[in-house]
């Protein structure tokens, strides 16, 4: 009896591993280059972006992207707009797919807003035709029961999120979110003149992507020089035939392909995620 429970135990234990080596936490530092700073780049957040690539994604496994962001330990942002942000982004890495993404960020009128921010939520449908978008508050209908499976459980106090509004777009197959994308483009095969497009969506708009592979380069991170590949990725909104400003991507030539940096415009400027530690 005491050998099965010791044997019970150390299975729970190699799997208690597993999963703590199937995660993946990358610390960043957020800067910003604008009016603001004086077009100078100045450190105004944290970040982090936690992967784990075998969460159970209702009935599958799947990979999750968390991304958060905060001003909490630097004074200037915290002073001028205390900014809070929360990505979630869970997808199949075979074939490509996004599943379900969440945004939560600040808003400054807290009208429908329980926690004093915004929150959406958009879903695959189980078709895989439409892509089911939620505005999610304090007050609204109940979120149905397909898309609740998708919505990782963070509400204080155990709130449960309900529906103000809902809409569907359609989905293309393969579509992706964009950090989604970034992990997707981790495994791919990188070398010199690569270019590829994938299409995607952000819960409301068909979107494409099209990526190249702008140069090998080198960055310095924790004191020690690290070869990487530059990529630069372009997005259209298909249905609106817009453009938005390129986002640049430093991935690292190394086995474990970390996202070294990543750098995009915002209405101040530009941002930039520096990696801290991994």
């Amino acid at each position: 009896m005491r050998k099965s429970i010791l044997h019970l135990l150390a299975i729970a234990a190699l799997s208690l591993s597993a999963q703590a080596q199937a995660a993946e936490r990358l610390d960043y530092i957020v800067k910003q280059k604008g009016a603001v700073t004086l077009y100078g780049w100045m450190s105004l957040a944290d970040a982090t972006i936690t992967t784990d690539r075998k969460k159970r994604c209702a009935d599958t496994q799947c990979t999750l992207t968390e991304v958060r962001m905060s001003s909490e330990n630097h004074s200037l942002l915290e002073s001028l707009a205390p900014t809070r942000f929360l990505f979630r982004s869970a997808y199949l890495e075979n074939p490509p797919q996004s599943l379900s993404f969440e945004k939560r960020q600040n808003k400054n009128g807290k009208k429908y807003q329980p926690y004093g921010y915004k929150h959406s939520f958009s879903v695959r449908s189980a078709d895989g035709r439409t892509i089911d978008r939620y505005e999610l508050a304090s007050k609204g209908d109940s979120l149905p029961g397909e898309a609740r499976r998708y919505l990782e459980p963070s509400a204080p106090d155990n709130i449960e999120p309900m529906v103000r509004k809902q809409k569907s777009k359609p989905l293309v197959n393969g579509a992706l979110d964009r950090w989604a994308l970034i992990q997707h483009l981790r495994s791919v095969a990188l070398d010199d003149g690569y270019s590829q497009e994938f299409a995607g969506t952000d819960g409301s708009h068909q979107l494409r992507y099209k990526v190249n592979l702008e140069k090998s380069v080198s960055l310095t991170i924790h004191g020690k020089k690290q070869a990487c590949w530059k990529l630069v990725i372009n997005e259209k909104d298909i249905g609106r035939n817009q453009k938005q400003p390129p986002l640049y991507l430093w991935i690292s030539k190394s086995a474990d392909r970390l996202p070294l940096q990543l750098e995009m415009p915002s209405d101040q400027g530009r941002i930039r995620f520096e990696l801290t530690s991994s």
